[in-house]
């Protein structure tokens, strides 16, 4: 069994939330899992021994199979950034 919840990127955990994942993960017996990027707000200054013990951290990597797709990410959303300062 999976469960998932998902959260607005940069958002910061708070204490109620933090421990209701680790209530429903204990309570259906499964372990919680994030990415390393989303997992910083998860910092052990801000959560519980119980609560890190519980989390497993991926690391996960982009990989682009033709060479110039991040070149053309980046000047699609620039071209697309001025398109929109033109229309003021």
């Amino acid at each position: 069994m999976a469960l998932a919840r998902s959260f607005p990127d940069h958002h910061f955990y708070g204490a109620d939330e933090l421990a209701e994942l680790a209530a429903t993960a204990r309570r259906e017996g499964l372990g919680l899992v994030t990415t390393a990027k989303d997992g910083r707000p998860a910092a052990p200054w801000r959560c519980s021994a119980e609560f890190l013990a519980q989390l497993d951290v991926l690391e996960i990597d982009t990989v682009f199979e033709l060479d110039n797709v991040p070149e053309r990410i980046i000047d699609e959303t620039l071209d697309a950034w001025r398109q929109r300062k033109l229309r003021g």
